[in-house]
């Protein structure tokens, strides 16, 4: 596997990553973060999982004719303490602007407590 640092999980966040949400069967709107990479990077993908200790399996998507790897955490907890905390003051450029405009609409995520 991969040598995993935090600013290489950063460079693949900014690139790979996207906060997003899903809306349920019952009009709930939750938070979610999505990263998505092609197969080749299946060992930079299963690296920040390890890195941030994450649960989620990596699963195979298709779409478009298309082959991908997608890591989708959409667990409160995991979005709160490990996903947030991480992000938060060390994503630069538009991709911390994604962040901060998601948690504004997901207000309960911004009280974090986990450190690597």
């Amino acid at each position: 596997m991969a040598l995993m640092t935090k600013d290489r999980v950063l460079g693949i966040l900014e690139k790979s990553g996207s906060f997003t949400k899903n809306k349920k069967y019952n009009g709930i709107i939750r938070p979610r973060f999505v990263l998505k990479m092609t197969p080749e990077n299946r060992t930079l993908l299963e690296g920040v999982k390890y890195f941030l200790k994450l649960n989620p399996p990596v699963r195979e998507y298709y779409a478009g004719g298309r082959h991908y790897l997608i890591l989708t955490i959409t667990s409160i907890g995991e979005l709160k303490n490990k996903i947030v905390p991480f992000c938060k003051d060390n994503l630069i450029g538009s991709k911390a602007e994604k962040l901060q405009n998601w948690l504004k609409q997901f207000r309960y995520l911004n009280n974090s407590k986990y450190t690597l």
